[in-house]
C-alpha cells in the first residue's frame, strides 16, 4: 500500500474518533442537565437522582487525580485531618450523601462481603468433591450469618438471588436428611441387637470368625416372623428390606445352617410333624399351613408370654383353636409318613442299650394330629419356661451394680473328649481315655470395685465335693 493512501486512512479514522467523542460529551451534558432540572422542579424524583449518582463512576485515573487534589488541600496533622473530614461528612454533606457513605463504609458488611468473595474466587475454578462441599457450606454460612433479606445478601456476596435461595433450601433438606439418617442409624442398631437376642449360637469352634471373634449363630424364626415381632415389640416402622440388611454377617438364616446340633428334642419332633402337615396343606388349602413350632404355640394361646395361657388355665384359648385352623385337612384320606426322635433299643458290644434315633412312623391323619396336639400342649409350657429363664438371666446379669454376695452361673458339660499322646506307639491306639468337660461361666461382683466380673472355670479332677469361687480375688484387674 502506498504511504499516501495509508496516511489518508489514518486521518479519516482520527476525524471519525473526534466526532464520536464530541457526540458522547454533548449527550452526557444534555442528560445531566435534564436530570438536574427534574430534581429542581420536582422533589419526588429521588430515583432519578440516585440513578445519576450511581452512573457517575470515574475512571481509575480520574479518581487518582481527584484524590490527589483533595489530599493536597487538607492538613497533614492526623487530628486536624480527622476533624475536617468528620465535619465535612456531618455538616457539609446532604442526607443522601451521608446515607451512601454509611452504606459503603459499614465495616461488618464490607468485611463479610470481601471475605466471601475471596473464598468464592479461590474455590471457583476447583471441581473436586471436597471443593464442591466447601462451596455449599460457604453459601449456607451466608444464609445463617447474615440477618438481612435474601436480596441484600445476594447483592452483598455477588451471586444471584435464586442461586442463594436454592442453596438455602438444599441446606434445609440436607439437615432433614441428616436427622432422618440419625434416626435410621438408631433403628438399625436396635435391629442388630434384636438379631443377637433371637439367634442361637452354634456349638462349633470352627464357626468362630477369626476377624471379629464372634461365633456363628442361627435364627430361631424365619425373617418375616422376626420382622413382625420386631415391629410389635419396639413399634419401629422399619421395612422388611431394611430389616434384612441389618442382620449381622455371623447370624445365619435357618436355611443357611447346614449342620445343626444340640437341638431341643420337643421342638424338633413338633417341627417334623409340621413338615408332613404342611405338605398336605399345599394340596388342600395353603391357608392351613403352620410355619414352625412357635406359630403352633401362638395359635393355641392368647399370649405366649402369659403363664395361664401356656399352662392351660385360660378359658378363652386352648387346643381347640388348632382344630379350627387345620379344619380342611381333616378330610384327607390316605396313609401318611412322618419322623420322630425317640429311644430305640440297639445292640452295642453284645449288649442291648437304648439310643436316641430318628424313627419313621406311618399312620392316618388322625394319628398324626393326636401326636401333634399332645406335643404342642407340652411345648407351650416348655417354651414359656425357657423364655422366662432367659429373661431372668438377662435381668440378673444386667443389674448394675451386681448384688453383693451373689453368683449367677451357667453350667454345661461336653462328653467324649479323647486324650491322645503327642508321640504314641501304634499299640496305644486302642486304649484312649475319654474326658467329660464341665465348663462353668460365673457372674459376680468384684470385691474391690462395683464392677461385674465374668469368668470361666475348668477344674482338674473329678468333682466329689461342693466348691465355691474365692471371693477375695479381684478378677477385674
Amino acid at each position: 500500500m502506498h504511504w499516501k493512501t495509508r496516511e489518508a486512512i489514518n486521518a479519516k479514522r482520527r476525524s471519525d474518533y473526534r466526532e464520536k467523542t464530541k457526540t458522547k460529551k454533548i449527550t452526557r451534558q444534555v442528560d445531566t442537565s435534564k436530570s438536574i432540572q427534574c430534581g429542581a422542579s420536582n422533589n419526588q424524583c429521588d430515583n432519578s437522582s440516585m440513578a445519576l449518582e450511581d452512573v457517575e463512576e470515574r475512571t481509575p485515573e480520574a479518581q487518582r487525580k481527584a484524590l490527589q487534589r483533595a489530599r493536597s488541600a487538607l492538613t497533614q496533622s492526623p487530628r486536624k485531618f480527622f476533624n475536617t473530614v468528620q465535619t465535612l461528612i456531618d455538616k457539609s454533606s446532604s442526607p443522601r450523601k451521608r446515607k451512601l457513605f454509611v452504606k459503603s463504609s459499614d465495616p461488618t458488611t464490607h468485611q463479610f462481603g470481601r471475605l466471601f468473595l475471596g473464598a468464592r474466587h479461590r474455590l471457583r475454578d476447583k471441581n473436586t468433591k471436597a471443593d464442591r462441599v466447601k462451596r455449599r457450606e460457604l453459601i449456607d454460612l451466608c444464609n445463617l450469618g447474615y440477618s438481612g433479606s435474601s436480596s441484600q445478601t445476594a447483592s452483598l456476596i455477588g451471586v444471584n438471588r435464586k442461586t442463594l435461595l436454592r442453596h438455602k433450601m438444599k441446606g434445609k433438606f440436607r439437615m432433614r436428611r441428616l436427622a432422618k439418617r440419625s434416626q435410621k442409624d438408631a433403628a438399625d442398631k436396635l435391629a442388630e441387637e434384636y438379631f443377637e437376642d433371637v439367634a442361637t449360637t452354634l456349638p462349633d469352634k470352627k464357626l468362630v470368625s477369626k476377624k471379629t471373634g464372634k461365633a456363628a449363630a442361627v435364627l430361631k424364626h424365619p425373617l418375616k416372623d422376626s420382622h413382625k415381632k420386631f415391629c410389635e415389640k419396639f413399634g419401629a416402622p422399619m421395612s422388611f428390606t431394611r430389616f434384612t440388611k441389618c442382620r449381622p454377617r455371623h447370624i445365619r438364616k435357618i436355611a443357611q445352617a447346614r449342620l445343626r446340633q444340640c437341638l431341643c428334642e420337643y421342638c424338633e419332633n413338633t417341627l417334623l410333624k409340621l413338615t408332613t402337615l404342611n405338605a398336605i396343606a399345599s394340596v388342600h388349602d395353603n391357608a392351613c399351613r403352620i410355619r414352625h413350632e412357635f406359630h403352633a404355640v401362638d395359635l393355641i394361646t392368647c399370649d405366649s408370654k402369659n403363664k395361664d395361657c401356656c399352662c392351660g388355665a385360660c378359658g378363652q384359648c386352648g387346643i381347640h383353636l388348632l382344630n379350627n385352623h387345620i379344619g380342611p385337612l381333616l378330610l384327607h384320606r390316605g396313609e401318611l409318613t412322618w419322623h420322630r426322635w425317640e429311644a430305640k433299643k440297639v445292640l452295642f458290644k453284645g449288649k442291648e442299650v437304648s439310643r436316641k434315633a430318628l424313627v419313621t412312623k406311618r399312620g392316618d391323619i388322625d394319628s398324626l394330629l393326636a401326636e401333634l396336639k399332645k406335643e404342642v400342649v407340652f411345648l407351650a409350657e416348655h417354651l414359656f419356661r425357657a423364655n422366662w429363664q432367659n429373661r431372668q438371666f438377662s435381668l440378673v446379669r444386667s443389674v448394675s451394680p451386681f448384688p453383693a454376695q451373689s453368683v449367677c452361673m451357667v453350667l454345661d458339660f461336653a462328653e467324649n473328649f479323647t486324650c491322645n499322646y503327642q508321640q504314641e506307639v501304634q499299640a496305644a491306639h486302642w486304649h484312649h481315655e475319654q474326658v467329660t468337660v464341665h465348663p462353668i461361666v460365673a457372674y459376680y461382683r468384684c470385691p474391690v470395685c462395683p464392677k461385674t466380673v465374668s469368668s470361666c472355670h475348668l477344674i482338674d479332677g473329678m468333682i466329689t465335693t461342693p466348691f465355691i469361687i474365692s471371693p477375695n480375688r479381684p478378677w477385674c484387674i
